[in-house]
Order: C-alpha cells, then sequence, then structure tokens
C-alpha cells in the first residue's frame, strides 16, 4: 500500500464513520464519491493507481472518526502503517486537504524544478524541496513530523515541485 501523509486543514470532506463504513467498504465507492472527498485524497487516489498500485493508506477513510477505542488503537499504530508502506505521498502543498497534487491530475504545477546543465548532453535537476518543506503547514504539526521520520521512502509534493527520497 501506499500512505498519504496531509494536513486536514479546514478541507470539510467525507470521513469514514461507524454509520457509513459498510458503504465505505464496497468496491469501487470511493471512486463513486469523488467529490465528497478532499482534492489531495482523490489526486492520491489517481496517482496510486497510476502507478499501478491498488491500495491507498488514509488516515481520515482507514480510521473510523467517530469511535474513540478504534481511533486510538490506530494512532498507536502509525509508526508501524507508515513504516511499512510501499512509500508515503508528503502533501505538503498549501494550507490543507483542498489544495491537492500540483502535477497530478487536472492540478498544473506552477513552478518548473532547476536544471543544472553539466556537460553537453548531461542534465541535473537539483531538488530544492526541504528548504520549502520547513516553511509549510505541514512542516509545522508533530503528526505529519511523525509520519515523515517513519517513512523509509517519500514522494514529496511541495511548492511546486516534486521529489523523492529514500
Amino acid at each position: 500500500y501506499v500512505a498519504l501523509s496531509y494536513v486536514w486543514g479546514s478541507a470539510a470532506g467525507l470521513s469514514s464513520t461507524r454509520g457509513n463504513i459498510d458503504a465505505l467498504k464496497r468496491p469501487g465507492s470511493l471512486w463513486l464519491a469523488q467529490r465528497d472527498l478532499p482534492a489531495v485524497i482523490t489526486d492520491a487516489m489517481a496517482l496510486v493507481a497510476g502507478m499501478g498500485e491498488r491500495y491507498l493508506w488514509v488516515d481520515r477513510l482507514c480510521i473510523l472518526q467517530d469511535d474513540g477505542d478504534t481511533k486510538m488503537a490506530a494512532i498507536n499504530q502509525m509508526d508501524v502503517i507508515y513504516e511499512n508502506a510501499l512509500l508515503t505521498i508528503v502533501a505538503a502543498e498549501g494550507a490543507d486537504a483542498s489544495a491537492g497534487l500540483p502535477g497530478v491530475g487536472r492540478r498544473p504545477r506552477m513552478q518548473a524544478q532547476r536544471c543544472d546543465v553539466i556537460g553537453p548532453r548531461l542534465k541535473m535537476i537539483v531538488p530544492h524541496e526541504l528548504d520549502a518543506l520547513r516553511s509549510t503547514k505541514w512542516a509545522s504539526r508533530a503528526w505529519t513530523f511523525q509520519e515523515y521520520l517513519a517513512s523509509p521512502r517519500r514522494l514529496i509534493f511541495v511548492n511546486g515541485q516534486i521529489a523523492f527520497r529514500c
């Protein structure tokens, strides 16, 4: 599975509850409910499908939000969840989940990544995402810091850039 690390912020959207979990477990239910999901989740779904992976772990959908015991048990397993993910998508763009993943779907990336010419036929893209990452809302949260540290592989979306870290 691929895990998603993001900031909920003020973005409203569908969450799993005791009342809707059976409906959400039906095959295809999340594709049908896309209009009720924040952009970061629908973009992550598209990215994961495009990568040929089948499963995406998202806290607001994989943890029952109105069941305190289940929620606490899942919170206590967050390190294991992120450690065992094939990859963690770090969505550090924008202040909340409505920002999506620039460069995925119809959401354009506004900033081109810097490309240095090394030789006649050799170019190098130098990622500067860590500097940009430090000043984001995502970087100000303890939860997301824990998710970052636990993740062995990260695909980072920040400041119009996309970088892979392992």
